[in-house]
């Protein structure tokens, strides 16, 4: 099972969920708008998917209190790779991974930027963790100090995994595309900004052109065509 997306303005294109070995094809979706929701299941199920739903993180965790799963929170307007799943059922002895590089993209920009090191620093959608039934809040009044995912943000995380002794392994790929400038963000970092020359030219140097390739993979979707 994987956990997908929020989706927001991608007017019915998900995330691609994968096949779990010996299963069939199953998406956990937790989506606290019901409407939403509603809508996504109904996109899914005609793809061909068996879909469980929950109304919030709570609600998913105690839906899988059964089995081993690999938890990642995103954020509303980022969009995973859809080779994340596949990485993650051929590693099942992993405690997990951070992703030290992604991309960055403005909407409407036919430019995406490359971010090499450090990009769980200024992204939220940046981190996978294995986890089973111990590491689930029993109930909404347990407190959050309690989790070691919910007392965690994306800048923590990682520190917190090797303080508890799982750690998390670096992602081989790019894991997310962090879109900025959607009014749903907020981040220190900008690419229409710079201090210096010098951070101007490594700006410069890290952009590429967002190929049909790259749209497919994390399911970015062409505004200018919907």
């Amino acid at each position: 099972m994987i956990i997908t997306q929020k989706v927001a303005r991608a007017r019915g294109h998900v995330v691609h969920p994968t096949k779990t070995p010996g299963n069939s094809r199953c998406v956990l979706l937790a989506e606290d708008d019901a409407a939403l929701r509603r809508y996504i299941e109904v996109l899914l199920e005609r793809a061909g998917y068996e879909v469980v739903s929950a109304a919030d993180g709570l609600e998913a965790m105690k839906a899988l209190l059964t089995v081993t799963v690999d938890v990642m929170v995103t954020d509303a307007d980022d969009c995973v790779s859809n080779r994340l799943a596949a990485h993650v059922s051929s590693n099942p002895h992993s405690f997990g991974w951070c992703f030290d590089e992604g991309w960055l993209h403005d909407e409407r920009s036919r430019l995406i930027y490359r971010r090499r090191h450090g990009f769980d620093d200024i992204c939220g959608t940046s981190s996978i963790v294995r986890m089973d039934e111990s590491d689930l809040p029993g109930s909404e009044s347990d407190e959050k100090s309690d989790n070691i995912i919910l007392r965690s943000g994306h800048t923590t995380i990682r520190r917190n995994m090797v303080e508890r002794g799982t750690p998390l392994e670096i992602l081989p790929f790019a894991g997310a595309v962090y879109n900025l400038a959607t009014g749903e963000n907020w981040s220190p970092f900008s690419l229409r900004r710079w201090k210096s020359k010098k951070v101007l030219v490594k700006k410069l140097l890290g952009y590429r052109l967002l190929t049909r390739g790259i749209r497919t993979e994390f399911g970015l979707v062409d505004l200018e065509k919907e």
